[in-house]
């Protein structure tokens, strides 16, 4: 076996040296951490990643606001975060939140108590400062040289549509579809009915297309790739893995096509179809998200 050489080893840097950033992203659906050191030109080296799926937003597209069982775990999750970041020695903490405590009437409230409880300000952000970042960290993952692109970021309440041009945006939209917000709204979460799922998932899909036509544009190019964002596009690029028994490629950056994405979502529909009640209650998120990943935009 070849010795190692000087660039093929990862240099650690004592806490007093690095200069070490955390950011806390508080969502509908989970909350997450990232812990990282800053090196040179301004790259970094991820030394932590969690993530705990605290269910946020899952009572604000009904109700309006966010439940105290799930602010409580939000709260807790926040917590323990907190003292990792803190074990890192980490020099600065940011935390933001996005769609679900933007639109809740408690919201305010909600970030007075992380405040008082955690010690943390919470910084909540638009859906346009959203969709900026998620093209931000796409510019960082990816050469966009000469490339027409979109980028899609599917939140638990919210979907984000960048279409931009090499690093130039051109067109930002923010829409009301989210993975929680859509398991919600046609009641295909816990207590979902095998029988009716299907006609479920139709209307479903009738609506992502008509919310999509309504707020959102046809692009003025035609687009060499659409780059996912999120846990559903994780978890595609997963099973498409699987499925092809590639065990052995990175998940950041793999490559499918619309129809492979749109076959996948018909088999795992057909499963349900046919009794995997287990998909029903634990990945119906991932359905609706997949559905919306399915969908060409504009």
């Amino acid at each position: 076996m070849a010795a190692a050489t000087s660039e093929d080893k990862q240099i650690f840097l004592s806490a007093d040296m690095a200069c070490r950033l955390a950011a806390i992203d508080i969502g509908s659906n989970s909350v997450r951490l990232l812990v990282a050191e800053a090196l040179r030109g301004g790259a970094y080296r991820i030394l932590d990643e969690e993530r705990e799926p605290t269910r946020l937003g899952r009572s604000v597209s009904e109700k309006g606001q966010l439940d105290d069982e799930s602010m409580e775990r939000t709260i807790t999750a926040l917590q323990t975060f907190k003292q990792i970041a803190a074990g890192y020695q980490a020099t600065s903490l940011r935390t933001i939140a996005t769609c679900a405590v933007r639109e809740a009437r408690n919201g305010p409230e909600f970030c007075r108590r992380v405040r008082e409880q955690v010690g943390l300000e919470v910084e909540v952000i638009s859906g346009d400062r959203e969709a900026r970042l998620a093209f931000s960290s796409v510019q960082n993952a990816f050469d966009l040289s000469g490339k027409n692109v979109i980028v899609a970021d599917i939140g638990g309440g919210s979907t984000e549509v960048v279409f931009a041009t090499g690093d130039l945006i051109e067109s930002i939209f923010s829409t009301p579809l989210g993975a929680v917000r859509l398991t919600e709204q046609f009641a295909l979460g816990e207590g979902a009915v095998v029988e009716t799922f299907q006609r479920d998932i139709a209307r479903m899909e009738e609506e992502i297309a008509l919310c999509l036509k309504k707020r959102t544009t046809r692009p003025l190019f035609a687009p060499h790739f659409l780059v996912g964002c999120g846990g559903t596009f994780t978890t595609l690029a997963e099973l498409m893995m699987a499925t092809k028994k590639e065990g052995d490629v990175p998940v950041a950056g793999y490559k499918v096509s619309h129809a492979e994405v749109r076959h996948l979502l018909d088999r795992l529909l057909k499963m349900v179809g046919q009794g995997a009640q287990s998909l029903l209650g634990r990945g119906e998120r991932f359905l609706c998200g997949a559905a919306l990943a399915a969908c060409r935009t504009g």
